[in-house]
């Protein structure tokens, strides 16, 4: 599947023939994982769909029976030594998921 980033203010994505959407609630994150993929050299569109398929790009969301916390759905059993502090915090969990992107880790089931 080919996805490509359009870097305007009212589109997220372009899949195919179909544009998916952030809720403008979300904006400042969605510009956040963009920004910040850049930096680390991922993909932002591949950053920005794991993160939405992951929480709706809810920094607050909270999956798996409590265990999965935040933006990136960082999981505590898995993870143990990721605080709730910083996984429902935008920039260190999105560092931190970027990170392991970069490294290769396979994390997310929404690839």
């Amino acid at each position: 599947m080919d996805v490509t980033y359009i870097e305007t203010p009212d589109l997220a994505l372009v899949e195919g023939n179909s544009v998916l959407q952030t809720n403008p609630q979300y904006e400042s994150i969605k510009d956040l994982v963009f920004r910040l993929s850049k930096e680390y050299g991922v993909s932002p569109a591949l950053s920005l769909r794991v993160a939405k398929c992951e929480s709706g790009l809810n920094p607050d969301a909270i999956g798996d029976r409590g265990y999965s916390r935040g933006l990136w759905q960082i999981h505590k059993k898995h993870h143990p030594y990721v605080t709730d502090d910083q996984a429902f915090d935008p920039e260190w969990s999105t560092r931190w998921s970027l990170e392991k992107i970069k490294q290769g880790n396979d994390l997310w089931t929404c690839w």
